[in-house]
């Protein structure tokens, strides 16, 4: 995500949050897609990842970046590149973290 913030450095903050919402859109279903078909390769009990929560998350982080970029737009040489690097530190770094809480247990083990 925050690379193509920063690829798409100087175009206008509405810009740079459709794009982001299309890759969350289209990348993630595909993502999704992939998965389902790997786990039929594999069967058994295991989370799976909510596109819902996904959303939800992905879509929070666009807002606040979108937000930072507005607020750091004439306090900073260049806004979306700072954004850029927020956008990328804390996916790193909460990513992992947040991500067991976009897990919902598999349908076999909801019904046990």
């Amino acid at each position: 995500m925050g690379g193509v913030w920063a690829l798409n450095q100087g175009e206008p903050l509405w810009e740079h949050a459709l794009k982001l919402l299309v890759l969350l859109f289209v990348a993630a279903p595909l993502l999704h897609l992939v998965r389902r078909r790997r786990t039929a390769r594999h069967p058994g009990p295991r989370p799976r990842l909510s596109f819902a929560r996904l959303a939800v998350a992905k879509g929070a982080l666009i807002a606040l970046a979108l937000g930072a970029g507005q607020v750091l737009d004439g306090a900073v040489d260049h806004p979306d590149l700072a954004v850029a690097a927020g956008l990328t530190i804390a996916v790193t770094l909460f990513g992992p973290l947040l991500h067991r809480l976009l897990l919902v247990p598999a349908p076999d083990d909801a019904r046990a």
